[in-house]
């Protein structure tokens, strides 16, 4: 009697057991939405309520930063350049640096002003350098740019030849033209944004050269800021020996030479010289103006408000302020991923344009 009363109830809990077991659990009452019953005295809800997600809302990473000043190069420009601004502006202003040249006065105060200032403006440029970038190739090019640049202009003054350098103050161009030198001398661009010039290329409707190609027109719209143009791998890895590594690119802005847009039409891998006949070449171009104009405000190519999507806030402006066309950069063959345009590289084009740049 005992033992089948055990065995009874036994069976009882193991039939609650394995009902038990094979029952659906029960949701978490905190996180259960009750179902939405259709109604027919009103709409249905255009948008369907979700389930909160146990997952926390992941923080977007940053970009790493670099310093200018932690690049390996730095000391070495930032000694070039207090020797040179201590050495030369004194004897400028005191009239003692003709003394250095092979043909004394006869070069005139404009040719010794001109160094003079390219030198300040380069020191300047040294303490503005406060701000980082995330492109530490970039940064390491344009420190090997400048001393390239700051040796050979002081090499063509002790030479007595023309300094390659342009600039305006107060109206005045300087060019660094050697008066005593019967040569003639075509000055470095000069760059110079302002509304005229952006309203210029934008509205440009370009035309192809008697030559068949839109090489001119190129230079035209980049003119229009003071950008020159140059087309040889030669002269690109002068300024920027990284760009070696380069394949197939039919375009760069090198940071190491600002004043100039590169069309390298020796580039390997690349679509020259077919590329110069095609339209594409123009939105190219207006993509390396773009690099040009957002270095210009920004001491860098890739500020930090873009992040690593610099080349497509690049595209962005250039479409949004220089007159580039959306659709074919955005489907041309030579723009990658890194290049896509969105709502966000337009807006951030937008702040770089208004003077944000982090």
């Amino acid at each position: 009697m005992i033992l089948a009363l055990v065995l009874a109830v036994a069976l009882v809990l193991t039939v609650s057991y394995f009902r038990a077991m094979n029952s659906p659990a029960p949701e978490p009452t905190i996180w259960s939405i009750p179902p939405v019953e259709p109604s027919p005295y009103r709409p249905e809800p255009t948008v369907a309520p979700t389930t909160p997600s146990l997952e926390p809302t992941p923080t977007p990473e940053r970009p790493e930063l670099y310093r200018w000043k932690d690049r390996p190069r730095w000391a070495e420009w930032e000694a070039l350049i207090d020797r040179l601004y201590t050495t030369y502006d004194p004897l400028v202003r005191s009239g003692e640096i003709y003394d250095l040249l092979p043909h004394g006065k006869a070069v005139g105060r404009d040719y010794v002003e001109t160094y003079r200032l390219a030198v300040a403006e380069y020191q300047v440029l040294m303490i503005w350098l406060g701000s980082e970038s995330t492109d530490p190739e970039q940064m390491d090019n344009s420190i090997h740019g400048w001393i390239t640049l700051q040796t050979e202009w002081e090499r063509q003054l002790l030479a007595g030849e023309h300094i390659t350098f342009s600039m305006r103050v107060s109206g005045k161009l300087y060019d660094g033209t050697n008066q005593a030198l019967a040569t003639a001398h075509q000055p470095e661009p000069i760059v110079s944004e302002d509304a005229a010039a952006y309203e210029f290329v934008r509205a440009y409707q370009p035309a192809l050269g008697a030559d068949g190609t839109y090489r001119a027109a190129g230079a035209e719209i980049a003119k229009a800021f003071g950008l020159g143009m140059r087309t040889t791998m030669a002269e690109l890895l002068n300024y920027c020996p990284t760009a070696g590594r380069l394949v197939g690119a039919a375009g760069v802005y090198c940071s190491g030479s600002p004043n100039y847009v590169y069309m390298p039409e020796d580039m390997p891998g690349s679509n020259y010289p077919d590329f110069v006949t095609n339209p594409d070449y123009l939105h190219v171009v207006r993509h390396e103006m773009a690099h040009a104009l957002i270095a210009q405000k920004c001491g860098t190519t890739s500020p930090p408000i873009a992040g690593d999507r610099y080349e497509g806030v690049t595209n962005s402006f250039a479409v949004i302020y220089l007159g580039a066309d959306y659709l074919r950069m955005s489907e041309g063959s030579h723009w990658g991923l890194d290049y896509t345009m969105t709502e966000e590289t337009a807006e951030m084009a937008k702040q770089i344009m208004g003077g944000r740049c982090s």
